[in-house]
């Protein structure tokens, strides 16, 4: 400070007569905060943590941090301070820039620190007592962003990690028997043991899939995806969110047909989830524990299988994979636990879009370091108008009408097909794509479209064609209804368990329900059809009709009556007779000329007028 020029002191020295010349510590802000003496200063030091306090005033003492301009002459040397202060920032949150076997040394370290200190926990010996972090911990994840600061301030909002490098780690392995000067016989041991973690093969594919797990797990507990994405605090709800990125990953390793490692791991993946929610239920006391177990891993690889319907098999959804995105998002991830138009089941759909894109992107290698950046921010502005353009939303008045129908398909569920799904020619294109296997194996498709004509049948034959698409397509719910030994009877119904049965025939319903509710649709529109016609002559008008509010109800009415009773009592009065004591209403007319009011009818002419 000495070197830099008058004027750059004096605004150093005014710098440090304001607050923040230094942080308080946290018992130091106890004692304010029982004062009720809360300043500036007080504020800044809450939402910094312990350990960059003293970082931070370093850096007050060096550099201009209260936004007052420096004079010219002083600008090169204010410049490098700026710049080494960032550098130092840089390796108080993130390290030193380390090579990839010192970056190995310090993860035996920390793995060692981390087995001495659950040593401790268990036997509360002082012997192995050692001072374990969460920026240990961390580090224990290969998390680069090691030191956690506040996301709301700072803008670290969600973890990132280095890439799993096994094939390096395999070649640092061999330096450190060269370093150790190990014999023969144990580097063999050690090929035994170690080096089929690290070589191509299921103990590899093991280790990558758990890391995937593991990272992707933490990104959605994270405060990035909790906060933009709004999720519920809801046990079914995250566990059908891991589970879809389970199935992004998955069938993205699917494309890579030629490659038996990428099989491998894709099929540790889903074994890997499967353990995850094993562990965590042996924790439940309930009784046909195993039984519940098996259940939930049918129950995800039955919604796996209706998100592989959506992007895969469907005609409609396959050429645009907006069409019904949101159904499919509100059944089979928040499992109708929110309002069905909410802004977060667009949201979740388009981030489920948008990821299922990226993930497009990436090589089979990517994967394998698990170089995954699963991000809420590639959610646009605009991600609402994108889905409500494709799929229409239901008027309140539709809606109410929809869920209080006899119907068991509802027109807003993912299961009710539209018209243009059941056309011909849509059949035709959703059956050539159930009937390769490209989807589940990649393997060539066993039907082409131009082997499929049905033009060239008879009309016996092209029945018979279509009835065999239809029972085809039909196999897809057989999981979930035909099949009782996926799910268990439950003798004495609860309500989340009937819930969870209309959830469950929601979600997979046989193409005949379908067409057999379609028609009873069609014959209930011809009867009112009908029946409007019939009476159109007796029909005086008809209003906009709205959703029925009782509150609303009884006020309309009470106005009516004080309405009447002033029209009683002014005729009497007119005939010379006594009348009885009313309170005058003012006049007011009702906006749409559908509407008519009490107010607005002739009083003196002899009809009968309607009071609604």
């Amino acid at each position: 400070m000495e070197d830099m020029g008058r004027d750059y002191r004096d605004i150093y020295y005014q710098q440090r007569l304001v607050p923040l010349e230094y942080l308080y510590d946290d018992k130091h802000l106890v004692r304010l905060y029982e004062a009720d003496s809360i300043n500036s200063q007080y504020i800044q030091s809450t939402i910094n943590e312990e350990y960059e306090k003293q970082m931070l005033e370093a850096f007050l003492q060096k550099r201009i941090m209260n936004g007052s301009a420096i004079p010219l002459i002083d600008k090169p040397r204010h410049d490098h301070i700026v710049k080494r202060t960032k550098q130092l920032q840089k390796v108080f949150y993130y390290g030193d820039e380390l090579s990839s076997l010192e970056l190995d040394i310090e993860r035996m370290y920390i793995s060692d620190k981390m087995e001495k200190y659950s040593t401790y926990v268990k036997r509360k010996s002082m012997r192995y007592k050692v001072r374990w972090t969460v920026s240990d911990l961390n580090r224990y994840q290969d998390q680069v962003n090691y030191r956690m600061n506040d996301p709301e301030y700072f803008g670290t909002t969600k973890p990132r990690f280095l890439p799993l490098d096994l094939d390096q780690a395999l070649v640092n392995m061999k330096v450190h028997q060269d370093i150790q000067k190990t014999s023969q016989l144990r580097r063999a041991m050690t090929w035994f043991t170690d080096t089929k973690a690290f070589e191509r093969g299921q103990k590899r594919c093991l280790v990558q899939s758990t890391t995937l797990l593991s990272r992707f797990l933490m990104y959605i507990d994270s405060w990035e995806f909790v906060n933009t994405m709004d999720v519920e605090n809801d046990f079914h709800i995250n566990h059908s969110i891991a589970n879809m990125h389970v199935y992004l990953i998955y069938q993205r390793l699917r494309d890579f047909s030629e490659n038996k490692y990428a099989f491998q791991l894709k099929e540790e993946l889903i074994e890997s989830f499967n353990k995850l929610t094993n562990s965590e239920m042996q924790d439940v006391d309930v009784l046909r524990k195993q039984k519940k177990i098996d259940e939930i891993d049918n129950y995800l690889f039955a919604i796996r299988r209706n998100f592989d319907y959506h992007f895969y098999i469907n005609a409609k959804s396959v050429d645009n994979p907006y069409y019904k995105l949101d159904a499919l998002v509100w059944s089979s991830i928040y499992h109708e636990k929110v309002p069905r138009y909410s802004e977060k089941v667009y949201k979740m759909a388009e981030y489920f879009q948008q990821h299922y894109q990226y993930l497009k992107t990436l090589t089979f290698e990517d994967i394998e370091q698990c170089k995954i950046d699963w991000s809420a921010y590639r959610v646009p502005v605009n991600y609402k108008d994108k889905i409500i353009k494709v799929n229409p939303q239901l008027s309140a008045e539709e809606f109410e009408k929809e869920y209080n129908s006899p119907y068991k398909i509802k027109k807003f569920h993912y299961n009710f097909r539209q018209d243009d799904e059941l056309t011909e020619e849509n059949l035709k294109k959703t059956f050539i794509n159930l009937c390769t296997s490209a989807f589940f194996h990649n393997k060539e498709k066993t039907i082409r479209q131009e082997h499929l004509n049905l033009d060239s049948m008879n009309s016996n034959e092209k029945e018979e064609v279509i009835f065999r698409m239809k029972k085809s397509l039909e196999t897809l719910s057989e999981l979930p209804l035909h099949n009782e030994s996926f799910f268990s009877s439950i003798h004495k119904a609860n309500p989340l368990q009937t819930q969870f049965n209309i959830w469950k025939r929601n979600l997979f319903v046989p193409l005949t329900d379908q067409l057999e509710e379609k028609a009873k649709r069609k014959m209930q529109d011809i009867e009112d059809q009908a029946k409007l016609e019939k009476e159109k002559e007796t029909i005086w008008f008809e209003g906009k009709r709205e959703l029925y509010d009782p509150e609303n109800e009884e006020k309309r009415l009470e106005r009516h009556q004080a309405i009447l009773k002033q029209h009683l009592a002014e005729e009497r009065k007119k005939q010379g007779l006594d009348a009885p004591d009313y309170d005058k209403v003012s006049p007011e007319y009702e906006k749409d000329p559908m509407k008519d009011s009490v107010d607005s009818l002739p009083v003196k002419r002899k009809q009968k007028w309607r009071i609604w």
